[in-house]
């Protein structure tokens, strides 16, 4: 992996207008904090030399539905995806998944190889 690291974060209006999360509940969305531990972690699982880059999309939707000026149902929505481009030598592979979990991460880190290990053997 590269040691260099780039992290954006972009946040709607409506999103960046509520409180933040409260001691012991999840933050809506992922902060550029957790989105540069995320990939430091996958660095660590990374082999094999090349290139590995990583994608993040973090999303969180409300919704609410009422009737007759009453509230009758409300939740919420939270996807986070993450994208794990590996390349080595010419030989591209990606992986998307939505579990951080550093198995999840490792089993994805392993399976970008083992993709980038058949490109290489059956090149375009």
């Amino acid at each position: 992996m590269s040691p260099t690291t780039s992290c954006q974060t972009q946040a709607t209006p409506a999103s960046t207008s509520g409180p933040e999360a409260a001691p012991g509940q999840r933050a809506r969305f992922f902060s550029e904090a957790d989105c540069r531990d995320l990939v430091g972690r996958l660095a660590r699982f990374a082999m094999d030399g090349g290139v590995t880059s990583v994608k993040i999309l973090s999303t969180w939707t409300g919704n609410l539905r009422w009737g007759r000026n009453q509230v009758s149902t409300g939740g919420e929505i939270q996807n986070n995806q993450i994208s794990i481009n590996r390349n080595v030598d010419g030989a591209n592979a990606t992986v998307r998944i939505n579990d951080t979990t550093d198995a999840a991460l490792v089993a994805a880190a392993r399976r970008a190889e083992r993709l980038v290990a058949v490109n290489f053997e059956r090149p375009n």
